[in-house]
């Protein structure tokens, strides 16, 4: 009788930590969860510290991320090992699954569709502009809280900033978030933000794949205190 290999589900559950910390690796790939804090790559000449550094620290070589995370987004982050794998994560990318916590209570789940652009009254930012690129962003509220609720989000684009300005838009701005809508700056350092589970087809396997990584350390501290 011919056997039949079949793909299995990996599932690696990691620890919040404040320090970068590789948590799967494989021949083609990394999965390595970025603290709040640091840049995923340098945005200035002579910036270091960034985790493109730390993974060159690791293995030197050049270093192929797949997809980005602000400074102050928690989680995971790809990294393909080597410029064919970079080419297959363009092709299938993974699905990005986050959660944050919002202001007020967002409907139990939904799609927001909105087109992202430049803020023309402040470039360096996003809005939602009719002449953007297409965004689409699915919502599920897992927990409501008081006068808050803690959200998660799968991307179905990646625009730049596209789940802070979309939930802005919605009307439920993210805690902490200094540059979209501003509730909560008193009560957490930075964008309650965390990228916890991407899923993807592993390149050298083809096994279905997905590393999850639970809330950090100020998001947990925030979701008790809001409780």
């Amino acid at each position: 009788m011919k056997s039949v290999s079949v793909p299995l589900c990996l599932c690696v559950i990691c620890c919040p930590t404040m320090e970068p910390l590789l948590l799967h690796r494989t021949e083609t790939l990394w999965v390595v969860a970025k603290p709040a804090g640091m840049l995923v790559h340098p945005v200035a000449a002579g910036e270091g510290g960034t985790l493109a550094d730390w993974i060159a620290e690791c293995e030197p070589g050049p270093v192929h991320l797949v997809g980005r995370l602000d400074r102050d987004t928690s989680g995971l982050v790809l990294v393909a090992r080597g410029p064919e794998v970079h080419r297959h994560f363009a092709r299938r990318p993974p699905q990005r699954r986050y959660l944050a916590l919002v202001r007020g209570h967002p409907p139990d789940a939904g799609v927001v569709d909105a087109p992202i652009g430049r803020d023309p009254h402040d470039p360096p930012l996003r809005a939602v502009r009719p002449e953007g690129q297409p965004a689409r962003t699915h919502f599920r509220t897992v927990r409501r809280l008081r006068d808050a609720a803690l959200v998660e989000l799968v991307l179905e684009t990646g625009r730049t900033h596209q789940i802070r300005v979309h939930m802005m838009h919605l009307g439920h701005p993210v805690l902490g978030d200094r540059w979209y809508g501003r509730e909560g700056v008193d009560v957490i350092g930075r964008q309650a933000l965390h990228a916890a589970r991407p899923a993807f087809a592993d390149p050298g396997t083809g096994a279905s794949t997905f590393v999850e990584c639970p809330l950090p350390g100020d998001m947990a501290t925030l979701l008790d205190v809001l409780a």
